[in-house]
């Protein structure tokens, strides 16, 4: 196993769940070099329902902030980019930054007030104790005027916990 790679973190939402004398470790951390960036009707937020704790069937990733009734990617990868990639060199706006060395791109629609939530569920493996998962919020805005019309959200680290 590689050895954790600090990361700036800008918020955490730990949980502690006491069962018998034994704490959970299952945490999630919003890490970034910059805040995220807007789109035409305000900027992506990206949070969890709860800690990602093994064998949590309803564990998801949320956000907010998204363009109403529209869609997003969450990329996540195992790992981060460090430092993160400028999406600004590539035309998107100032500040645009990939944390994510992604494995992995899956859609999340957003509602009419710009939520959305993507189930992702955590299997009840051991193995994945300890474990971490990155993930980041991109979003295509076709009303910013970049040559790459992207928003995206701060980066969020979860590590799995019992």
């Amino acid at each position: 196993m590689s050895a954790a790679i600090p990361l700036p973190v800008v918020s955490t939402f730990p949980w502690t769940v006491s069962l018998g004398g034994m704490e959970s470790t299952a945490m999630s951390a919003i890490f970034a070099s910059h805040a995220a960036t807007p789109n035409s009707s305000g900027t992506p937020r990206i949070a969890t329902n709860g800690a990602p704790s093994l064998g949590d069937t309803n564990f998801a990733i949320t956000a907010e902030g998204l363009l109403p009734n529209s869609s997003a990617v969450a990329v996540l990868g195992f790992a981060p980019f460090t430092p993160p990639l400028n999406l600004a060199a590539a035309g998107a706006q100032p500040g645009s930054e990939l944390y994510v060395v992604g494995a992995l791109g899956l859609t999340m629609a957003a509602n009419g007030s710009g939520a959305g939530s993507l189930p992702i569920g955590v299997p009840a493996d051991p193995n994945l104790d300890n474990q971490s998962l990155y993930v980041q919020i991109i979003q295509f805005d076709p009303s910013l005027s970049f040559p790459l019309p992207i928003c995206q959200s701060e980066g969020m680290r979860l590590t799995f916990g019992q």
